[in-house]
């Protein structure tokens, strides 16, 4: 306790202090220890008078050797502050003169240095019994605190597993992408190859020229205001907020004839997670928590009415009412492309948080028994940069007895009866992996900023197309085999 007294609550300098834990033998004296341990000033009795500065000089003009650490701590603590009162009923010997130069104060400072010396040398002497390590030296025995997965390497040590690979890597870890994505892909690429090529891929009417001309300009110059000085949010709002509305404005993506394909474009910035065994856990709870991250933007299908009434009265396996990983407005959005925006020369990495979320997404498939292995694309902004990527799921080859013979989901719900939330699922069912990534295009220019929209519409078709006729078979035609006779 004198030593955590001492280094906790009478700090003065840690070279004094690792110079007071090693001091050299000596026979006499050991009243030294009472201001050795930095008794304040105010506090100390007559023969404490030594001012701080004094103990400090004192202590570093003595000799140091590491062997004495346990017998000085012990003699330290018989004449520590907590001890005073038991300490001030023997008398002080008489051959131990501490003095200083204060007026009203007698001795020389020769026999002051001397004694001084010979008293703290005494009071960690070899004959002294040990005493316990201070406090500070036991932390390294505590358990490690939890971290927060902050980087790609980090994401290994997660359940699902996430892994970031080169497009050219698909083939080699037996994922087939489908077809379309591929094709996405390659028309992307020439774009970032040809910068001229920054035309629409659709046909867009005149008053969709005009808001799409308006609207890049504004940004464009948004951006060369506010690059060096403007926080996250507002860079969201006047640049990157304004690009993505464009999409759900262009007449074909807006007023399309067939149901469930307009597109919808949703700031999911304060939208968490849910429910919460979606999220991303630690293989090891005592060094990870688990991964509950939100990202900025999402663009999705607006669901036609009639679909709508369908999803209001059938039933899901997760206690949230959703079609995807959230339980708030935009649970009822089909979601296809995944945003999250950092600002520059910010040391977070945006792949972490759509890595969370798109893993969320994901396993809400596994929980409903939906398909698994159709994608997503993602995008993360950093600062002007727009980089894709593409995120697809494998399952996990399982060869352990029960999964030979798999219950069906009938069988577990009638084993849980009346129970509700979502069914543990056994861990590392599934590997997520991020392909790409592959530039946009940027808002450095005007040029890059129209040849970004391109690929954006471009994406926003897949969308409209690929991935509608995906969801209306794997997840509206499951979700209305489930609403009640």
């Amino acid at each position: 306790m004198a030593i955590t007294r001492y280094s906790s609550r009478r700090i003065h300098n840690e070279a004094v202090f690792d110079r007071l834990h090693a001091l050299p033998p000596c026979k006499e004296g050991r009243d030294i220890a009472r201001w050795a341990i930095a008794v304040d000033d105010s506090e100390a009795s007559h023969n404490d008078a030594l001012s701080s500065a004094k103990r400090r000089r004192v202590l570093r003009s003595l000799s140091t050797t590491s062997q004495q650490l346990n017998h000085a701590t012990r003699n330290m603590a018989s004449v520590s502050p907590t001890r005073r009162s038991t300490r001030g009923k023997s008398p002080p010997k008489k051959d131990v003169v501490i003095a200083t130069r204060r007026k009203g104060r007698q001795g020389r400072p020769e026999e002051e240095d001397a004694d001084a010396q010979r008293s703290a040398a005494y009071a960690f002497s070899e004959g002294a019994p040990s005493f316990p390590a201070p406090a500070s030296s036991l932390r390294s025995l505590s358990p490690p605190k939890k971290r927060t997965a902050s980087t790609k390497a980090d994401l290994a040590y997660l359940n699902p597993e996430i892994e970031f690979l080169p497009l050219r890597s698909v083939e080699k870890i037996g994922i087939s992408l489908p077809e379309s994505v591929m094709e996405l892909w390659s028309r992307c690429e020439k774009r970032h190859f040809d910068p001229l090529t920054t035309d629409p891929p659709v046909p867009l009417t005149d008053r969709d020229h005009r808001i799409i001309d308006d609207t890049l300009s504004d940004a464009f110059e948004q951006a060369e205001k506010w690059r060096d000085t403007t926080t996250e949010a507002h860079w969201i709002s006047v640049v990157v907020g304004p690009i993505l509305h464009l999409l759900r404005q262009i007449e074909s993506f807006k007023e399309s004839d067939v149901p469930n394909a307009n597109i919808a474009v949703l700031d999911v910035t304060a939208t968490e997670i849910s429910p919460a065994e979606l999220v991303p856990f630690s293989k090891d709870p005592a060094l990870y928590r688990d991964l509950d991250k939100r990202i900025d933007y999402v663009v999705g299908l607006d669901l036609h009415r009639a679909t709508l009434q369908t999803l209001h009265r059938t039933k899901y396996c997760t206690v949230a009412p959703s079609i995807n990983q959230t339980a708030s407005f935009a649970n009822e959005t089909p979601i296809f492309l995944n945003i999250e925006v950092k600002r520059q020369h910010v040391a977070r990495d945006p792949t972490v948080q759509l890595a969370a979320w798109i893993a969320a997404e994901f396993t809400k498939r596994r929980y409903e028994g939906w398909d698994l292995g159709f994608p997503v694309f993602a995008i993360e902004i950093e600062g002007d940069s727009w980089l894709l990527r593409v995120a697809a799921a494998r399952v996990k080859s399982r060869t352990s007895p029960a999964a030979k013979s798999p219950r069906t989901r009938e069988e577990d719900a009638q084993e849980a009866g009346t129970e509700e939330g979502p069914t543990l699922l056994p861990e590392d069912e599934y590997e997520l992996f991020f392909f790409g990534p592959l530039a946009l295009g940027s808002t450095l220019s005007l040029d890059g900023s129209k040849r970004l929209l391109a690929n954006l519409i471009d994406i926003t078709m897949w969308g409209q197309s690929e991935f509608r006729t995906w969801w209306e078979a794997n997840v509206q035609m499951v979700l209305e085999q489930r609403v009640p006779g």
